[in-house]
């Protein structure tokens, strides 16, 4: 087999590689002015051997961005299972005569990450279908699954309200946001147009731009609160006509209020009334079930969170880890410290990661990049939640956040990047052409350059890995 790589090898112009040769050529990257005077570490491993293949400030705690989902997807297939689903309960109040229900509609959220607008059409058809015309009460959201602490303590929101930093509630929707899609003129003469998806009475939607035939577009979205404590979107600036369509995603203020009048606008398109108002609360007295929604499965949501990265997404699963094995109400503090425990429980050291959040959006938390392969390591061999762990991670080139990354590779290279200012990791599976596999983690802190270069440059380092001889020295 090693001669079968080193042929290959020289005919691609590239000698393979021995450990020590490999760490010659990686020192030689890293020396490149985007990482020099860059704190980093790197750790590249050969799953068949054991054996570590290139070391670098294995144990430097780092600020690891988005690679603390890895910590975090590994805790929730560990602890919830691959198979756990997410349920949201639609009980009533009160009596039902016919296709009307004397008294409150209530829902219950199970801290669902997923549930999107087609999930709340199929929840309205199916009361639809169950002969449900008329509620003459409240529609009553349960949202007590969760504590009231819709951010992690370290988190330091912006004022442009971006859905990668939406609030978190155990009933959601659409990941707590909304999509903004602007639409240019095909004259200067003629208004741009513009959408937002979804469609509901808790936004207040104002189009106050204007077309311009030069020059580049400049769109401003200003937040403001709206009328029923719902909110108001107004766009202005200037878009150039002729230009391409923008979509811009923007996180909402109040998430329960934000289900409950999407719902209630969705049920009144499917011939629903509801008379009462949108409230938040929950029954002592015991109630009548109508029927439960549930979500596709945690391995499944995984493969969303992971590939595009979703912050919510992760952050629903800590707070759900709490609920789960805690109790509720499911906080931020207990969730990250069943996390951690898991972690700790596959034998890898408490003091090489340090947990601030489940997303990796806070500059608080800390993780080593042997804590990194080592838990990669450990989820490659597991029977269960192992499998799924591994196609929950993007394939570069391929799909999700790297699907425009070294797409010339022919190799099933899944990783899971991390951006923040100043900061970029890598860290996933890289298969050689022996049939062994590469667990390798890279994260760079205090980048002096742009996030062009460093990417470049990661790429330039999983290049080399092709050169490696059976991933043994020689």
């Amino acid at each position: 087999m090693r001669g079968i790589t080193a042929v290959v090898a020289l005919l691609v112009g590239v000698a393979p590689a021995s450990g020590g040769e490999l760490a010659l050529r990686l020192e030689k990257i890293l020396a490149d002015p985007c990482t020099r005077t860059a704190n980093h570490c790197m750790v590249v491993k050969s799953i068949a051997s054991g054996k570590t293949l290139y070391s670098k400030n294995a144990d430097r705690l780092m600020v690891p961005a988005s690679n603390i989902k890895i910590i975090t997807s590994a805790a929730a297939l560990g602890i919830l299972k691959p198979s756990f689903t997410f349920k949201t309960f639609f009980r009533h109040s009160g009596a039902r005569s016919g296709g009307t229900i004397d008294g409150d509609l209530v829902v219950e959220g199970r801290g669902d990450p997923h549930l999107v607008s087609e999930d709340l059409w199929l929840m309205v058809n199916e009361l639809q279908k169950r002969g449900i015309r008329r509620i003459t009460g409240d529609l009553v959201l349960d949202d007590s699954y969760f504590d009231g602490e819709m951010f992690p303590s370290s988190w330091k929101t912006s004022p442009t309200r971006r859905a990668f930093e939406a609030p978190m509630s155990a009933l959601a929707l659409n990941f707590n946001s909304v999509t903004i899609n602007v639409y240019p003129a095909t004259s200067k003469n003629e208004k741009p147009t513009a959408a937002i998806d979804p469609q509901t009475p808790y936004i207040t939607f104002v189009n106050n731009m204007r077309s311009s035939g030069k020059g580049g577009s400049r769109i401003t979205i200003d937040l403001k609160p709206g009328k029923g404590g719902g909110e108001s979107i107004a766009l202005g600036g200037v878009v150039r006509a002729g230009s391409k369509e923008k979509t811009y995603y923007r996180s909402v203020k109040d998430p329960i209020n934000y289900f409950g009048q999407t719902f209630i606008g969705f049920a009144k398109k499917a011939g629903i009334t509801i008379d009462g108002r949108v409230r938040r609360g929950s029954y002592d007295k015991p109630l009548k079930e109508i029927f439960h929604h549930t979500s596709r499965p945690l391995y499944q949501q995984l493969m969303d969170m992971n590939q595009y990265s979703n912050n919510f997404m992760a952050e629903q699963l800590v707070k759900t880890i709490a609920a789960e094995t805690a109790g509720n109400p499911g906080s931020f503090e207990k969730g990250l410290l069943k996390v951690g425990e898991y972690i700790e429980s596959l034998g890898l050291p408490a003091d090489r990661f340090h947990l601030a959040d489940g997303s990796g959006l806070s500059r608080d938390n800390r993780a080593s990049c042997s804590v990194i392969v080592g838990l990669l390591e450990r989820l490659y061999t597991q029977w269960e939640g192992g499998p799924e762990f591994i196609t929950s991670l993007a394939r570069m080139g391929r799909e999700g956040s790297v699907e425009e990354r070294m797409v010339s590779s022919d190799r099933a290279i899944r990783v899971k990047t991390g951006t923040l200012k100043s900061v970029s990791a890598l860290s996933g599976y890289y298969p050689l052409p022996s049939g062994d596999i590469l667990a390798f983690a890279m994260i760079h802190n205090n980048l002096p350059c742009g996030n062009g270069d460093v990417l470049a440059l990661q790429e330039r380092v999983l290049t080399e890995f092709d050169t490696i001889d059976d991933g043994n020295d020689r």
